[in-house]
């Protein structure tokens, strides 16, 4: 899944930019990996979220995300998000962070 935010910023790709990974509740990781997925772009991205907030209203599948949701939960955090396939091979520096689906 290809992510940016709303307003089109690039992100920082610099593995020593001094971000760290966001304190998400292991909770939320280990039920719903997708929302725990979701949870840390938007840290990437400076954004204040709650796991609630994202998915309220949202049509879960047996109360997780589903790949299909995704980008309606990523709209809330002002988050664009799409699927596309292709060769991991072929993911671009630009395009991350990205959540994989893996098949």
């Amino acid at each position: 899944m290809a992510i940016s935010d709303e307003a089109g910023a690039a992100p920082d790709t610099n593995p020593r930019s001094g971000k760290v990974a966001p304190d998400i509740a292991a909770d939320h990781v280990f039920s719903d990996s997708l929302l725990g997925c979701l949870e840390f772009v938007a840290a990437h991205y400076d954004r204040s979220v709650q796991p609630g907030a994202l998915v309220s209203g949202l049509p879960l599948v047996d109360g997780r995300l589903t790949p299909g949701l995704f980008s309606r939960a990523a709209a809330r955090a002002g988050l664009s998000a799409r699927i596309v396939r292709r060769p991991v091979e072929q993911l671009s520096a630009l395009l991350l962070p990205a959540v994989l689906l893996l098949d």
